[in-house]
């Protein structure tokens, strides 16, 4: 690439390196879980979802066990999440996910309603946040008045991920 540097009345060379090298963050840490299998949530509850496998985590900042992503250390700044998750049976109910930054408030509130017969609903949500050293994130889903599956048929429906975006 050429670029006219007015400054020194010039054209400057720019190779793919130094382009590459010049332009934004890497966007890591970064991850994405999944719900390995069904997962019933009592009507009216407010459960925290259970996902319990990787597809990838490039700083091993997700705690499988406990299903919260945690802000390793020199990893400070703004973050952009995601979630999907699918609903079984979905049909005539009211379906709520949002996210929970330190076990505190909720952010980042999806709401829906399902009255689609024989198909089962979901929910995408995503929200960015400032985070700090070991600040940490779950996704929880709220039951409708009959109970609700989170399903779980292959690991790319009911999912949870992020990653950096910048410091």
């Amino acid at each position: 690439i050429l670029i006219h540097d007015t400054s020194a009345s010039a054209l400057r060379k720019m190779t793919r390196a130094n382009f590459v090298s010049g332009v934004g963050e890497t966007n890591t840490p970064a991850f994405q879980a999944y719900l390995s299998s069904n997962q019933s949530i009592s009507s009216g509850t407010t459960t925290k979802i259970a996902f319990d496998g990787e597809h990838f985590d490039t700083a091993g900042a997700y705690d499988t066990s406990n299903y919260k992503f945690t802000v390793p250390s020199g990893q400070a700044g703004k973050y952009f999440f995601y979630s999907n998750i699918v609903i079984s049976n979905g049909t005539g109910i009211r379906l709520i996910a949002y996210f929970r930054k330190n076990g505190g408030s909720y952010f980042g509130r999806m709401e829906a309603t399902a009255d689609i017969s024989g198909a089962d609903p979901n929910l995408f949500q995503g929200f960015a946040i400032d985070l700090a050293v070991s600040d940490y994130i779950e996704v929880y889903y709220i039951g409708s008045s009959s109970g609700d599956t989170l399903r779980a048929d292959n690991q790319w429906e009911t999912i949870f991920g992020g990653y950096k975006i910048t410091s």
